[in-house]
């Protein structure tokens, strides 16, 4: 399965195609970080991988969330052992280590058809929102969500108020427990176009109107949404191959009007967003200029946003980029970059909010032997980060990670697992003292249609 996916670089070339026929700095610009991946600190070693699910059916779609005690939060989707559908689970890595699967589909609400896409949002107090889509009776798509609060996870609750289908969920997550979930939906007009649709979250209210908020009848995708330290919300996706992006104010409350936050207009893909807790938030995405696709940012800081711009101007196509953020507004950007003979590595550049700069992108890891994909990137309080992607060894695919030193960079790749049967779909989290926690998906390489959830720790 991993060796005959297509990668995201190689849509996003071919999409060029067919339309024409960090070493870390503090300075500003963009540029080429060279081929070579700097020797920083290698730092700990990981632990012993470990399976954190609780069955032995196949389970996919792995994602990881951190609270400001260390304790780690995972969900993922898992066939239901009957051949008719999948659930959401759940797991929470605390003081004692993982603890005990729980099924978040099947608390109050009738399993009636596949959960699809779940997504998970955890704050420093240890609250946490998972959203995910499910079908109904009649095969139609919806919206679902699960509050975690005092460690207990709540009844699953259908949040949109469509009777169209719903899909690609994400939740953003306050500090004070208030959150919103935003999603696409189709506009119900038969001409399979979707809008952007958002509901708030309030500790007090619980889950209130869906609303639409794209403020436009073309096609929408791939929404995203983050949250800073007020509440007010970011949310960015693509519409007719441009990046979008509307504002939630807490205080009125309510969403502004949809604006483009490009700079030039070139096809764009691949939208994500992180906020701080000062207000500020950055937009990075996928764009094509010229005949090469590009990683572009932009930032909104003092009430506007600031322009976009290229991150990277090296030679092959850019793709997947990932961002994440910390509370005073330093960021890490990965993302998979095609190279001659062809070839996928993973990339990173730094934003440094004292400067209010990006510096050069680099390469963070050298094996040149096979793909790099699907890169993940987490950073705390402290500046420092941790990188976790796929790699091929054109025998196997293993999960490898990279720690990065806000004082020295990015260090020496290491394996986080060297199972013999394939492994994807990594995620990764960071805790405020330094330790990693990683998720993926494993294939034991034995048993077919066994695939597990596994974890490992880095400390």
């Amino acid at each position: 399965m991993l060796q005959t996916r297509i990668s995201k670089a190689v849509r996003a070339c071919a999409l060029a195609i067919a339309l024409i026929p960090w070493l870390v700095s503090c300075g500003g610009g963009s540029g080429s970080g060279g081929g070579t991946v700097a020797a920083g600190p290698t730092g700990p070693l990981w632990g012993v991988a470990a399976k954190i699910d609780a069955s032995n059916d196949a389970a996919s779609v792995p994602r990881i969330g951190v609270d400001g005690a260390g304790n780690v939060i995972a969900v993922w989707t898992q066939d239901d052992g009957l051949g008719n559908a999948n659930d959401i689970w759940a797991n929470r890595y605390g003081s004692s280590g993982w603890g005990a699967a729980s099924n978040l589909t099947n608390t109050g609400i009738v399993d009636a058809g596949d959960a699809v896409s779940p997504q998970l949002a955890v704050n420093a107090s240890g609250d946490a929102i998972a959203v995910w889509a499910q079908e109904d009776g009649g095969g139609v798509r919806h919206i679902w969500a699960s509050v975690l609060s005092n460690g207990v996870w709540g009844a699953a609750a259908r949040i949109d108020n469509n009777t169209n289908d719903a899909d690609d969920p994400q939740i953003g997550l306050g500090a004070n427990g208030n959150a919103i979930a935003v999603w696409v939906q189709d506009d119900g007009l038969g001409n399979n176009n979707r809008d952007v649709w958002a509901s708030q979250y309030t500790v007090v209210g619980g889950w209130q109107m869906a609303v639409s908020v794209d403020n436009s009848s073309a096609d929408a995708s791939a929404p995203q949404i983050a949250l800073d330290g007020s509440g007010n919300g970011f949310a960015v996706w693509i519409q007719a191959l441009r990046v979008q992006s509307n504002r939630f104010d807490p205080l009125i409350p309510g969403w502004g009007a949809a604006a483009s936050i490009q700079s030039i207009a070139e096809d764009a893909a691949e939208a994500r967003i992180a906020a701080d807790e000062n207000g500020n938030a950055i937009a990075v995405w996928s764009q094509i200029s010229a005949t090469q696709t590009h990683i572009w940012a932009n930032r909104y800081a003092n009430a506007i946003w600031e322009g976009a711009q290229k991150i990277e101007t090296n030679a092959g196509d850019s793709a997947a980029p990932q961002i994440a953020m910390n509370a005073t507004g330093n960021a890490l950007v990965v993302w998979e970059q095609a190279v001659t003979p062809p070839r996928l590595d993973i990339w990173s550049a730094r934003f440094n909010a004292l400067s209010n700069s990006w510096g050069n992108a680099q390469l963070i890891e050298a094996d040149d032997t096979g793909d790099a994909r699907a890169a993940q990137v987490a950073i705390n309080a402290n500046g420092n980060g941790f990188a976790v992607w796929e790699q091929s060894d054109q025998q196997r695919v293993n999960i490898r990670s990279n720690r990065f030193s806000a004082g020295a960079g990015w260090g020496t790749v290491q394996f986080v697992e060297t199972a013999d049967g394939p492994a994807d779909s990594p995620g990764v989290v960071l805790t405020a003292n330094g330790s990693a926690i990683a998720v993926w998906v494993q294939d034991d390489g034995t048993n077919p249609g066994k695939i597990d959830i596994v974890a490992n720790r880095n400390q």
